[in-house]
């Protein structure tokens, strides 16, 4: 990884340091509002910051949307639904031909900031968008318009996988996507792994152009529910966004894949696919899925990351 002093990544490493936090940059967080807005998965997210208070009331937080200014607790927005349509596919469209959903974010960041509660933190919070099944969709078939994969891809050449995931609102419909360009031969799909780091960064680039004190930040992915080679293609676009942080020097990464992989004794949960080990969801952390497909465990150290990270975002050295 290349030196930095920008660079922030919160992942497993990072969870057993939330208690280091000093109560200056506490204080700081609680001046703070974060939105990780996606599907259903992002509900860990929120809930795992009421545990967290609940367990311990210097955590102090509050669910909500478009709250005011406050230093009493953390403004934890709930906002709506907001799938891969909303977030990236967009950006897969030839310049001068994206849909209006390519403002959607972008328009949300300036009205918080234009009306005095602007949002400090704010990532997508992915659901099953980047490795989807056939199976797994006809459970949202009736809640999801168009969420339908067509043809297989083919075989990576590479990697030996199919890809799999949900393109809603790319130019070339609701296809698999994989990594980067190359992979439209194998998917015919212009979307891929590419296109969210993409809009990303189109999202920090607008937020810097207007002087906006928002954090864009990059996200991974669920952990659960996949194994085999849904979930091998899957670890695989999660490390090509790791990778791609490793070498940009100014990016901050919420890394909700590996900190779920792991339990608070350290201990990783792992499973294999053709000879290609790869860490899944540990079962403590996945526990019951009430809350946002995962379990309490498993909320309460994102819950625990995030405070980390939001401490840092404010200033703290981590040391």
């Amino acid at each position: 990884m290349l030196p930095t002093e920008n660079q922030i990544i919160a992942n497993h490493n990072v969870v057993a340091d939330f208690e280091k936090i000093p109560p200056y940059y506490l204080n700081k967080v609680k001046e703070m509002m974060t939105y990780f807005p996606g599907e259903s998965h992002s509900a860990a997210y929120r809930t795992g910051m009421q545990l967290l208070e609940k367990s311990d009331s210097a955590f102090a937080c509050n669910v909500g949307t478009r709250e005011l200014y406050t230093n009493k607790y953390l403004r934890v927005n709930a906002g709506g639904w907001t799938g891969e349509d909303i977030w990236f596919t967009w950006f897969a469209h030839p310049s001068g031909t994206r849909p209006e959903a390519s403002n959607t974010i972008k328009n949300l960041i300036k009205e918080y900031n234009d009306e005095g509660y602007p949002i400090h933190v704010i990532g997508f919070g992915w659901c099953w968008d980047l490795y989807s099944s056939p199976s797994r969709l006809k459970m949202y078939l009736n809640r999801i318009i168009g969420r339908t994969n067509r043809a297989r891809s083919k075989v990576d050449p590479v990697y030996g996988v199919r890809w799999l995931g949900t393109s809603v609102g790319g130019p070339d419909g609701n296809r698999q996507w994989g990594l980067d360009s190359d992979d439209y031969n194998e998917t015919a799909n212009r979307v891929c792994t590419d296109t969210y780091l993409g809009a990303t960064e189109e999202y920090i680039e607008f937020c810097k152009t207007n002087g906006y004190i928002t954090k864009v930040i990059f996200t991974t992915g669920p952990a659960d529910s996949y194994t085999g080679q849904a979930g091998y293609q899957g670890y695989l676009k999660h490390q090509y966004i790791r990778n791609y942080i490793a070498k940009n020097p100014s990016a901050i990464l919420f890394d909700y894949n590996d900190i779920l992989c792991y339990d608070d004794d350290g201990t990783v949960t792992t499973t294999t696919w053709k000879g290609h080990i790869y860490p899944v969801i540990s079962p403590e952390n996945l526990g019951d899925g009430s809350i946002g497909h995962i379990g309490p465990k498993g909320a309460i150290r994102l819950a625990k990351a995030q405070w980390w990270l939001l401490a840092r975002i404010a200033g703290w050295d981590g040391n």
